[in-house]
């Protein structure tokens, strides 16, 4: 089972999230944010703390293996935004060409892919940043990323048993 969960900043999708994983002794809380300054460690550590502690915590966001997951019953994944980011900013894209854009694009997307494909028989539940319902960025990079996440979630829902949106705490079932 797959359960997609988007939502925006702060939105509860997090903690929507968790409390479905509650019912899961033992599962998996995979973390791709990588630390890039203090705000974002502080981000992290309040994650950390909130986190069941019966839960087993992996923190990376890319290169899965399926003994990442062992026997467990439930993977956590929080969030895809952050390992997309992971993945987007390991070249330096400023001067990418569309094409090379779209190169990138099928080589995360393909990243993505193998790690739902090796969680197929767990309850997946999925987090990821709605970043497309506010204003067409202004840079070609930022619109760049909001594309290819707005297709990464159309991919996504289309696979997912359930897609839900969390808008001010509040679960709204979509799919």
């Amino acid at each position: 089972m797959l359960e997609f969960i988007l939502g925006g900043a702060r939105s509860g999708k997090s903690s929507y999230a968790e409390a479905k994983v509650e019912a899961y002794p033992g599962a998996v809380y995979l973390a791709t944010a990588k630390v890039y300054d203090d705000e974002m460690a502080h981000r992290v550590k309040l994650h950390q703390e909130r986190r069941n502690k019966q839960w087993l915590t992996l923190e990376k966001y890319k290169d899965f293996k399926v003994e990442d997951f062992s026997d467990k019953p439930a993977v956590l994944i929080d969030c895809l935004t952050m390992m997309v980011t992971g993945l987007f900013f390991e070249e330096d894209v400023s001067d990418f060409s569309d094409e090379s854009f779209m190169e990138l694009e099928e080589r995360i997307w393909l990243e993505i892919e193998s790690l739902l494909d090796l969680l197929v028989d767990r309850d997946v539940f999925l987090v990821s940043n709605e970043i497309g319902l506010g204003l067409v960025p202004e840079k070609r990079l930022s619109r760049v990323f909001r594309d290819m996440m707005g297709r990464f979630h159309q991919k996504i829902a289309k696979r997912a048993d359930r897609v839900t949106l969390v808008v001010a705490g509040l679960a709204l079932e979509v799919k």
